[in-house]
């Protein structure tokens, strides 16, 4: 069991019925517990069965209710919360749904969208599929014209008019329609073209889930950006890293010079510009 004193958070990624996230049992009196939604919607070849993933659904519930360290967000497989089958309706227990939908609708106070923590001078912003800024760009009037990337911006979000419709942005490598997606549905793939983006601040780590991957896996685009969605919990030290919680190992990293070699040259050579025109 990894010591609670170097544990700043603990994050678990897409549930789907499974029960890796009974590691955190136990560290949520002392630490944060984030989980980036989908609880539901077992894929087959798990042999998870739906009614075992409700239970292991309410099991969640009922941690979330043990502390208020423990926070819940919305995936795209939670539209069972908003009735909303062209939100998303892959795998869905239709045979259950109007059930599935009153458990949402009985905890809603449980739920949000996004979340953040603050780890010495880098604020990790965890939502379930990450925040894409051409999808921002594209939904501004919904999320304001001077977004800081807060989760508390996207959570006050959720009673404006436009915001349903900005979740339902699915990507072409989800058979969408976007080169982006929401916060509920941007695959790990869609981000890695984007090298830099002038607005967003500095020190901001994202982390989300969505796309499975076999293990964990950050990169640098934009920003730092950390898929977890694989079927483990992970937690960030207090130095700002990003192990597992079962052995405490590191997660793999791309190396910085891979990701931020165009966005630093892309840097220097504004500096340099500056330079000329200041002599």
């Amino acid at each position: 069991m990894i010591d609670k004193h170097d544990i700043a958070f603990i994050v678990i990624g897409d549930v789907h019925g499974r029960k890796f996230w009974k590691d955190a049992i136990g560290y949520e009196q002392d630490v944060p517990v984030i989980f980036l939604g989908d609880y539901l919607d077992p894929y087959p070849h798990e042999k998870i069965t739906s009614p075992e993933a409700i239970e292991n659904f309410k099991d969640i519930l009922d941690y979330a209710k043990t502390s208020r360290n423990v926070h819940l967000l919305y995936g795209n497989h939670d539209s069972y919360a908003f009735n909303d089958l062209e939100l998303c309706s892959c795998r869905h227990d239709m045979g259950r749904y109007d059930k599935i939908c009153q458990i949402y609708h009985d905890n809603e106070d449980l739920f949000k969208f996004a979340h953040d923590e603050t780890v010495g001078n880098t604020r990790f912003l965890m939502t379930h599929a990450g925040v894409h800024p051409e999808w921002y760009e594209n939904w501004s009037d919904v999320y304001g014209e001077d977004f800081k990337w807060t989760a508390d911006e996207i959570n006050m979000a959720k009673d404006k008019r436009g915001f349903m419709a900005s979740l339902r942005t699915l990507p072409f490598s989800r058979g969408g329609y976007y080169d982006y997606g929401s916060i509920l549905w941007c695959d790990v793939r869609d981000y890695l073209g984007i090298v830099s983006y002038s607005k967003m601040p500095e020190n901001v780590v994202q982390v989300f889930g969505h796309t499975m991957l076999m293990k964990a896996f950050g990169f640098n685009r934009f920003c730092t950006l950390i898929d977890v969605d694989c079927q483990r919990a992970v937690f960030v030290d207090k130095n700002g890293s990003v192990r597992y919680l079962d052995d405490g190992a590191p997660i793999d990293m791309e190396p910085e010079e891979d990701g931020n070699a165009d966005k630093k040259e892309d840097k220097k050579q504004e500096e340099h510009s500056e330079n000329e025109e200041d002599n």
